[in-house]
């Protein structure tokens, strides 16, 4: 998060910043695991277990002009954006069905800007929340210690 507001307010090329902000929101979206241990997956991905992708729920394009959009964000701004970076793993058809809907890297024009659920939903992809209990939760990566 912090380095997102750093890219944002720096003088850096629009190109750059997309850039550095496309990392960030990739890697985010795939912090407990591309495919193990990514917490949201369709009910088809689960039964087929082949042919899948790691899908972004709120397209990185769309969470990277919400980040660039703001004149000069807070940390909590650019958190709250953050928080929409969420993976999901669906199968290659389901894929296909989002880009068929037009919802390739766009929100539905009803979306709220929070429901990170909304494009599955309009292109009629079941997500199941794979993570039952805290207990399921893949063990935290170990914190990097910032120097002061």
């Amino acid at each position: 998060m912090r380095d997102a507001v750093i890219a944002i307010g720096s003088s850096l090329t629009y190109g750059s910043k997309y850039a550095l902000l496309d990392n960030i929101c990739w890697t985010l979206s795939e912090l407990d695991g591309k495919y193990e241990g990514c917490r949201y997956w369709s009910t088809r991905a689960i039964a087929q277990r082949t042919d899948l992708r790691h899908e972004h729920s709120v397209p990185r394009r769309v969470l990277i002009g919400l980040l660039l959009g703001e004149p000069a964000p807070s940390d909590e701004d650019v958190r709250r954006i953050l928080d929409l970076c969420v993976g999901a793993v669906v199968t290659v058809e389901e894929d296909q069905a989002l880009n068929a809907a037009g919802l390739r890297a766009k929100m539905p024009s009803e979306w709220d800007g929070q429901d990170v659920f909304a494009r599955y939903r309009a292109a009629g992809v079941e997500l199941v929340d794979t993570w039952q209990s805290l207990a399921d939760r893949p063990a935290p990566l170990p914190r990097v210690r910032q120097s002061p």
